[in-house]
């Protein structure tokens, strides 16, 4: 995750300069202050909107894998109960639990698992999101040109 994080500083770093020039290019002097800080209050807001739509897409897409995880857990399956069993001997043996205490904790543990992989599940899933996204925002950016450049052409 780090890594991802150090890249997308560097990124927006190369982005925000250029982008804030190409907006400021046009704009005479004496409205300077109030474009510049149009730019960055709409600039926030779409930061915020991305968050808040991000944070959405994940809260349902952990729902979603839940509820799947879930439904393709067997609780009456063999390889279930032989995973409750192995794990009710070792909280038995490590915690010193009774038998129901060890069965709570076994099912809590399963549950905690489950719940863990679908949030895993729902972080990928934004990731391709924002991916996919990024892909299809730069194309038009490659169609971008500047008009002192075909001046001179």
């Amino acid at each position: 995750i780090s890594v991802s994080l150090y890249m997308r500083g560097v990124g927006m770093g190369m982005l925000f300069s250029p982008l804030m020039n190409m907006s400021l290019y046009n704009i005479p002097g004496r409205f300077m202050a109030q474009a510049s800080s149009l730019i960055n209050i709409i600039r926030q807001i779409g930061g915020s909107f991305g968050v808040t739509i991000m944070s959405y897409m994940l809260t349902k897409r952990v729902a979603f894998h839940t509820q799947i995880y879930n439904e393709a857990l067997d609780g009456k399956g063999e390889t279930y109960a032989g995973v409750v069993r192995n794990l009710n001997q070792y909280v038995i043996q490590h915690a010193g639990a009774s038998e129901t205490v060890a069965h709570t904790y076994s099912s809590s543990i399963i549950n905690a698992h489950l719940n863990m992989e679908a949030y895993i599940a729902g972080i990928n899933d934004d990731f391709y999101i924002a991916s996919i996204i990024t892909i299809v925002c730069v194309f038009p950016v490659l169609f971008l040109t500047d008009k002192k450049f075909q001046k001179l052409k």
